[in-house]
């Protein structure tokens, strides 16, 4: 399941044959993404994306493919809603592969620099073993190097998602976007990890 916000659009295509019907698309910050919701002939509109053009929205779903998303569920925000406000100690966080999170009541930084591996069972598998996702992160006092911590997140096993490093502790809860089988592996860039920061004084 993946969490995404953006801008609804719609396009039409195959103009001047029956198959001409609108496709919608998603466009991020990073991406525009191909939207599904519910099955329809190409010539029919959904009606209910259809009410989400040319808004900001907030939506969950599948990704399907590296480009299209089955919608799950959407709702539309206001335009001032989208810039994240910085997160404060002790709440969650989402943090994409790359970048970087600055808490809004500590000096302090969390990095998330890559997905060291991935071997949770793929959604649609039926597995011996759930899996486990390893992810390497980096906490820092903002404008200083830190130091990397590496976590897991393994079912039943809260504690190897979590680490101490520089008084702080720092839990990882989730990684997205899931393995799906039948699907290439999700590439770096599309990671999103939940986090957590805590202070141990």
């Amino acid at each position: 399941m993946v969490k995404l916000s953006g801008l609804v659009f719609v396009k039409h295509g195959r103009v001047g044959t029956r198959s001409e019907g609108p496709d919608y698309f998603l466009q991020t910050a990073n991406d525009v993404l191909l939207l599904r919701y519910q099955p329809r002939m190409p010539f029919q509109p959904d009606y209910h994306l259809e009410f989400y053009g040319r808004r900001m929205v907030e939506l969950e779903g599948e990704m399907l493919d590296k480009e299209t998303v089955q919608v799950s569920s959407i709702q539309a925000i206001n335009a001032s809603a989208i810039p994240q406000m910085a997160p404060s100690l002790g709440a969650p966080f989402e943090v994409r592969r790359g970048e970087t999170v600055r808490l809004s009541d500590a000096a302090m930084e969390v990095e998330f620099l890559m997905v060291e591996s991935d071997s949770r069972c793929p959604t649609g598998a039926v597995c011996v073993w759930q899996g486990e996702v390893v992810i390497i992160a980096r906490v820092a006092a903002a404008g200083s190097p830190g130091e990397k911590v590496r976590l897991t997140l393994r079912a039943g096993a809260p504690e190897m998602g979590s680490a101490e490093v520089l008084g702080y502790r720092v839990t990882v809860t989730d990684v997205q976007p899931h393995p799906v089988l039948g699907q290439d592996p999700p590439e770096q860039g599309a990671y999103v990890a939940t986090m957590i920061l805590h202070a141990l004084r």
